[in-house]
């Protein structure tokens, strides 16, 4: 199984979508409730929607592939959302201290991404991409980070279909170091929709959002 989490997740950060779906949804067949494999494909979804879903056509046509069919854990058909390459990620600090110039950006973000710095690396990749769009290693970089990023959140929900709740009394809220995205995020937690519910309805980067419950979380703000 984690063979074929690596081998997604390098064929993800060579920009190769169709050989990572093929490789998280083939897995899928033997884990159907794995919940790396559920993120991975979930976010692929969001990321390139009709490699995913010929990819899925094509494995269904198959009848080893006809139980993961029947136990398609996201239901409907894949949206068609594009994650904005634009989009900040406002739950990591700009920790980078690059200077403007590109070549010193893109020096510091293969140094960030070898020491497997995703937050800084992400940071860098997007900050780079901002003065040199469609840069491939910037891509490359942002798009791997994003994926090791979503990993780690959802590693700290434990599920994405789990129901959280909130777990600090309403009075002591207001105390809390909240800042108004997160009130929004917390806002959405009312013991009743699962945490991919909530990333559904917040209209936020999925990143975003998901780091931001992934803290909430740690910070014992929220919890099963």
């Amino acid at each position: 199984m984690n063979d074929a989490i690596h081998a997604g997740l390098d064929a993800y950060a060579r920009g190769d979508y169709r050989a990572a779906a093929e490789a998280w949804v083939r897995a899928l067949k033997t884990a159907p409730a794995d919940k790396w494999l559920l993120a991975y494909v979930h976010f692929l979804r969001k990321v390139a929607g009709e490699i995913v879903a010929e990819v899925e056509t094509s494995m269904r046509e198959t009848a080893a592939m006809s139980a993961l069919a029947a136990a398609d854990p996201w239901g409907a058909a894949p949206t068609d959302v594009v994650a904005s390459e634009a989009a900040g990620v406002a739950f990591i600090a700009d920790r980078s201290g690059a200077d403007r110039e590109p070549s010193q950006i893109a020096a510091k973000m293969r140094e960030a991404t070898e020491l497997d710095d995703f937050s800084l690396s992400l940071t860098l990749a997007e900050e780079l991409l901002s003065l040199r769009p469609g840069d491939q290693d910037a891509i490359r970089v942002r798009d791997r980070a994003r994926v090791a990023l979503t990993h780690m959140s959802v590693n700290a929900l434990g599920s994405l279909e789990e129901i959280p709740r909130v777990k600090v009394p309403s009075d002591q809220i207001i105390w809390l170091d909240l800042d108004q995205r997160d009130g929004f995020v917390l806002s959405q937690v009312d013991g009743i929709s699962t945490y991919n519910d909530i990333v559904s309805v917040t209209a936020m980067d999925e990143l975003e959002t998901l780091g931001i419950l992934a803290r909430l979380a740690r910070d014992g703000i929220i919890g099963p």
